[in-house]
């Protein structure tokens, strides 16, 4: 089954690939895949079929928590206080879950060279020293317009946020701070003591 999936998904990279090429003139030579998905992961490691890179994106957890639980902080209810509650609760081991399986694929599929850790926060404070940093981890030329006009040009994607779409450029928001609960941010910082630390949180 890991061998299927991973042949799958290599007719597909190559398809896309080809698609590439034949509209730009040039192949590409990496795949950026945004799935966070940690199984898809390591079925993809697991089928020796592809040479990947991880760089590893975590966000504070009270800021990611904030992230979907932003549209139901002014509900005056008892019923919508509860609802956040929950959202909070559940984002907030979701943290924890998909980065404790990241962290064990790291240690146990990953060699050192092939992985990187990176902070949301690090990245947007300082985008052009970081993303020298994700360059040399691949193996590619540091391009610093890469940084400034990521924007710009002919996007090849399948599917992703609709972000990446508008005209803004890397910077750091953390509107969390001021406008999520503190009884949000309580449960999250509770919840995520697990493992929140071992990212540097």
């Amino acid at each position: 089954q890991v061998r299927t999936y991973g042949q799958n998904n290599h007719a597909i990279f190559s398809a896309f690939q080809q698609l590439v090429e034949e509209t730009t003139g040039r192949r590409p030579q990496w795949i950026v895949d945004a799935s966070k998905d940690p199984y898809r992961l390591l079925w993809l490691l697991r089928s020796g079929l592809f040479n990947i890179k991880v760089v590893h994106m975590v966000k504070d957890p009270r800021g990611f928590a904030y992230s979907v639980t932003k549209d139901r902080i002014d509900a005056s209810s008892l019923r919508g206080h509860a609802s956040r509650y929950y959202a909070t609760a559940r984002q907030s081991l979701a943290w924890v879950v998909q980065n404790q399986l990241l962290d064990r694929i790291r240690r146990h599929h990953l060699p050192p060279e092939d992985y990187q850790l990176l902070r949301y926060e690090a990245l947007a404070s300082a985008p052009q020293e970081h993303f020298r940093a994700t360059c040399e981890l691949v193996g590619v030329e540091y391009a610093p317009s890469a940084v400034t006009d990521f924007r710009s040009g002919s996007q090849f994607t399948i599917a992703g946020n609709p972000m990446r779409y508008e005209d803004r450029p890397i910077q750091l928001d953390e509107t969390w701070k001021r406008r999520l609960p503190r009884s949000s941010q309580l449960i999250a910082r509770t919840i995520t003591g697990l493992n929140r630390r071992r990212f540097g949180y």
